[in-house]
């Protein structure tokens, strides 16, 4: 799976991750009374960073998704990116992950990874939504937060949880 060819979305990312305050405390507080527990417990394991984007992509979906922002659409627009915690890789590291991917590709990346320490770490952030998806499941997640986890990079029309919804999604995912 290749990570998103959307530079703007990539940039907004990067540079919002180099701060080290913690997510709005407000708005973090409503997201995790949405939560089952071991979700809460899944998301205090992100960065302050990833907890910040999880929080926004959470509150820009309610937002989107108006009457329609059921609970588990919410915990998927903030759970979508959990597999990158699987690469161990903080910013700088995801930066060049990303480069390697777009670079090389995943292919050829994956088995520079067999013999490279560092390209597997690489392969394994490319993989992220898959990754992110089965832990999702092993938890007992809802099928939605389990799909959008595997999906978000996917084109809206090939979303399980319908184009509308996947446009609101992704649309909050790039806030």
């Amino acid at each position: 799976m290749a990570l998103p060819g959307r530079p703007l979305h990539l940039a907004r990312r990067f540079f919002g991750s180099l701060g080290r305050r913690a997510p709005d405390p407000a708005a973090e507080a409503r997201l995790l009374e949405r939560m089952r527990d071991v979700e809460v417990e899944l998301y205090r394991m992100l960065s302050d960073a990833d907890r910040r984007h999880a929080v926004g992509s959470a509150t820009a979906a309610s937002s989107l998704l108006g009457s329609a922002a059921t609970d588990d659409l919410v915990i998927a627009a903030a759970l979508h990116d959990v597999g990158k915690l699987d690469s161990g890789l903080g910013t700088g590291g995801r930066v060049v992950a990303s480069v390697a991917v777009a670079v090389l590709g995943r292919e050829r990346l994956g088995s520079l990874g067999a013999r490279w320490g560092p390209a597997a770490q690489w392969a394994t952030y490319a993989d992220h939504a898959e990754l992110g998806a089965q832990r999702l499941a092993a938890l007992g997640c809802a099928d939605p937060v389990v799909a959008w986890a595997r999906e978000h990079h996917r084109p809206p029309t090939e979303s399980s949880l319908g184009r509308d919804v996947a446009r609101a999604l992704a649309a909050a995912d790039d806030r």
